[in-house]
């Protein structure tokens, strides 16, 4: 998937964005 956050590519079996640590909940103001 691209992450929302950052637009990274995210494989299927990670379970965060390596580059900027999203982890697939919805992109509340978090960072």
């Amino acid at each position: 998937m691209i992450c929302p956050r950052c637009g990274s590519f995210i494989d299927a079996g990670e379970p965060c964005c390596p580059n900027c640590g999203y982890d697939g909940s919805d992109d509340e103001d978090d960072y």
